[in-house]
Order: structure tokens, then sequence, then C-alpha cells
């Protein structure tokens, strides 16, 4: 469990660093701004289709906010998981599942170690 807890922490700390370093030098600025003038100096039919399509999804997002429910909808999940795995592991510490499930098994084994031995003698 700490290990799912660690590797979620780490990519939300790798997401909000790669913000910060967005917001510093503007890398998606620049790198958008480049996109957009090699795709604006081209006319090629592809590259006017992708241009509608693209508009069209700038207004949908403008329209229903797409991107910042989709963020949102991120930091939710991330929420859940987390409240999620403190849940397991506040069972696992009530419950012990995993010597359950070793007793239920070495129990199962047992049994048809048992039933093997019978069959051997009816034979």
């Amino acid at each position: 469990m700490q290990g799912i807890r660690g590797v979620s922490k780490a990519m939300l700390e790798l997401t909000n660093f790669a913000t910060k370093l967005n917001s510093k030098f503007d890398v998606t600025g620049k790198v958008g701004g480049a996109i957009k003038e090699a795709v604006d100096s081209s006319e090629s039919e592809v590259v006017v289709k992708v241009k509608e399509v693209a508009g069209k999804i700038g207004a949908a997002n403008k329209e229903y906010g797409l991107l910042d429910k989709t963020g949102t909808a991120v930091a939710t999940a991330a929420k859940l998981s987390d409240a999620a795995l403190e849940k397991v592991e506040e069972l696992n510490a009530k419950y012990d599942f995993v010597a359950v499930a070793k007793n239920a098994a070495a129990a199962a084994a047992a049994k048809a170690a048992e039933l093997k031995e019978q069959a051997t003698k009816n034979e």
C-alpha cells in the first residue's frame, strides 16, 4: 500500500513541478506558438481539416469548460484513491487480510491433501 501511495504522491509532485516550470518559462506557450506558426503557414487539406476540428474542440471547451472539469475530476480521483488506500490499510490493520487469506489457503491445501490421501487409499 505504501508503494502505491508513494507512486501517487510522486506523480502528483511531478505534475505540480511541471506546472510550476511551465508557469515560469511558458514552455507550452512557446511550443504551442511554434506549432501554430508552422500550421498557419501550411495550407494542405489535412491541416485545414485539423484547424476545423481544433476550432470545434476549442469552442466546446469554452462552452462547457472541459479542461477545467477534467482537472477537477483528476484532482478528485486522486483524493478518492488516497482515501480508499487509507481505508484499506485501516481495514487490513483491523482484520489482517493477509493472515486470513494465508490461513484459508493453508486449510484448503490441507483439505486437498486429505482428500487425495483418501482417494489413494480407496484405489
